[in-house]
């Protein structure tokens, strides 16, 4: 607003400018709006690390969670323009971070897998690292996108050793142990005791399918059905059919399991012929006993000693000797 004065130095009258702000405003408003939009979409993935760096590893930006994380695992808390190696604890820490930016700074961008911290609050984080061009084209930041991925690396190495316990339990008992398709009855693993006791390859083997294996497929069949429907868990003998086509006896236990959305049914088997032999030499002698037991009730006596003459062998029960 400007004053008009006359001769004498009075105000006579005041002249003022309006000039209208509306598009000037309405921008400003969308680069607010911008801004809480940019600052939102970065802060809101809360298991996202991001943070950018200039070419002397100074902070040009950070999230509230690399903040957290830095505090949580070294107990500092950075500021824009300071440098992230003097947060950082551990030469072998701050080398690696230092080895990756600048393979950045160099135009490769990369995907690692790093383990960081002190002591007993040691992370894996999965970082992207990205370049930063300016107008011509030249790299002037650096930055980079951090997942803590702890939790999943501990579940992989307790699977991992989940694995190798099964593998080794699985390799070393003397049982057969194998694993088919509950719909189609194809072999999915079996075990070397499987393999020594059928006579296959393991190649040969998971050509296979359950029905191959077995004598009585009829019988095999109805067994199957109800170890699926879980009303079978033991089997106490069936016939089984070797490579050669030999026939022996076995005892198996079922059991069904789901790998992914596949069933799976186990089957522990027994070679039990030593003890089918052993029972039925137990059935002979029990024969026996009992047919000497009623000749002595009937005043009878079995032939106690064997004579051997030069004279044509005679065979014969002598009685009453």
């Amino acid at each position: 607003m400007n004053a008009v004065r006359d001769t004498q130095g009075q105000i006579v009258e005041s002249r003022s400018m309006v000039v209208d702000i509306t598009e000037r405003k309405q921008a400003e408003e969308e680069i607010r709006r911008g801004k809480i939009l940019l600052e939102s979409s970065i802060e809101s993935p809360k298991d996202m690390i991001i943070l950018s760096l200039d070419r002397e590893y100074r902070y040009l930006y950070f999230n509230k969670t690399h903040a957290e994380s830095m505090s949580h695992v070294f107990g500092t808390r950075p500021k824009i323009g300071d440098c992230i190696f003097d947060h950082m604890k551990g030469k072998d820490d701050i080398e690696k971070v230092k080895e990756h930016y600048d393979r950045v700074f160099a135009g490769e961008g990369h995907i690692a897998i790093e383990e960081y911290g002190e002591s007993q609050l040691r992370y894996y984080y999965e970082i992207r690292y990205n370049p930063v061009y300016d107008e011509k084209d030249e790299i002037i930041a650096v930055t980079s996108f951090a997942q803590n991925i702890t939790e999943r690396i501990q579940a992989e190495e307790a699977l991992r050793e989940s694995e190798e316990k099964y593998r080794q339990l699985f390799t070393t008992v003397t049982d057969a142990i194998m694993l088919f398709d509950a719909e189609t009855t194809e072999f999915i693993d079996v075990n070397d005791a499987t393999l020594s006791l059928y006579g296959y390859s393991r190649e040969e083997f998971l050509r296979l399918r359950h029905p191959d294996i077995t004598a009585e497929p009829e019988a095999s069949m109805e067994s199957y059905k109800k170890a699926i429907n879980g009303t079978l868990a033991r089997i106490p003998i069936r016939y089984h059919r070797k490579k050669d086509g030999t026939k022996f006896p076995v005892e198996i236990s079922t059991g069904v399991l789901n790998l992914g959305d596949r069933q799976v049914l186990c089957g522990v088997v027994r070679d039990i012929s030593e003890r089918k032999r052993a029972e039925e030499e137990k059935v002979r002698l029990e024969a026996k006993l009992q047919r000497t037991q009623k000749m002595e009730s009937m005043g009878l006596r079995p032939l106690r000693a064997v004579v051997r003459s030069p004279y044509p062998l005679r065979i014969g029960i002598l009685m009453g000797l």
